[in-house]
């Protein structure tokens, strides 16, 4: 009986990791750089949405770059087409009330976005050159 126990345990361990580890193989890495009218920019949140599934988001640093998060522990998008959103990320106050903010990213790239990207498996290097004019 105990050994019974034992092999079931064993096999349901082996699915849930077989389980586990293929869904991060099937996404792509996605990494690059923002710029706005030729320099880095910096606080703007990435969004990539596909067709079908869940967007990925990441935020740019200081030197514009940023990197794509699925889910908080897991990096990359889903592969295949994407609309491509890129919106200044709103600071923090210490006043009461909603966040004060200037969206300093024209609306062609946010709410009435133009943007589009390809995510293939794998690392993609996607880089937005961005315009204020």
């Amino acid at each position: 009986m105990f050994k019974r126990i034992s092999v079931l345990v064993f096999a349901g361990l082996v699915a849930a990791a077989v389980g586990c580890g293929g869904s991060e193989s099937k996404m792509g890495g996605v990494s690059g750089t923002v710029t706005l009218d030729g320099k880095p920019a910096a606080d703007l949140q990435v969004t990539f949405t596909p067709q079908k599934g869940r967007p990925s988001s990441g935020v740019t640093d200081a030197e514009g770059k940023y990197e794509l998060f699925y889910i908080r522990d897991q990096r990359g998008a889903e592969p295949g087409s994407h609309v491509v959103s890129i919106t200044t990320v709103a600071k923090s106050s210490p006043d009461p009330g909603p966040p004060q903010f200037v969206e300093k990213v024209p609306s062609k790239y946010n709410v009435k976005t133009t943007l589009s990207a390809d995510v293939a498996k794998g690392p993609n290097t996607i880089d937005f050159k961005l315009e204020s004019k």
